[in-house]
């Protein structure tokens, strides 16, 4: 658990004073239900998560790409609704592709893929997971994008990947 820590270390260097709002994917309960502020999301010290599910990870790590955008979000942006998927716990986060939080060019989605039908939802902790792997794995100088994929447990060829995206 320290390594993980040291490993935030530079992360939180970035974060700033002044805060955007953060904006939650439909359906997810709003900060005001969580009992959170937007500061509050860019001030926390990101949590080191571990599955809560009994999923495999089977891929090694996040795949860093801007998705052909234009570049990459700020760090700061990205633990801000990384906190907030935290908050959230095992609260069902949609799949079908979905937007779970928004922060200004940040875009943070969940999306089933493969075959047979891809599950409708997973649970937003296990979000935060993919997340927690983009952030830690694709930060180049504050700033950050990817995707990682975690396998579903019903069938090795389905699975959810979670995107940071500009």
């Amino acid at each position: 658990m320290a390594y993980r820590l040291l490993v935030l270390a530079p992360l939180l260097a970035t974060l700033v004073a002044s805060v955007s709002e953060v904006v939650p994917g439909p359906g997810l309960p709003t900060l005001a239900e969580l009992g959170v502020t937007s500061p509050d999301l860019y001030n926390e010290i990101p949590a080191a998560l571990s599955s809560h599910s009994k999923r495999e990870d089977k891929h090694d790590g996040a795949i860093c790409t801007s998705f052909g955008g234009t570049g990459y979000t700020p760090v700061e942006h990205v633990i801000a609704c990384f906190n907030y998927l935290v908050k959230i716990g095992n609260r069902k986060c949609s799949t079908a592709p979905h937007t779970v939080c928004t922060i200004e060019e940040t875009v943070i989605k969940a999306n089933a893929y493969g075959s047979p039908a891809s599950p409708d939802y997973i649970d937003c902790w296990d979000v935060a997971l993919g997340v927690q792997k983009v952030f830690t794995e694709c930060n180049i100088d504050g700033k950050v994008s990817g995707q990682y994929f975690l396998p579903n447990v019903a069938n090795a060829v389905k699975g959810v990947f979670y995107e940071v995206e500009t």
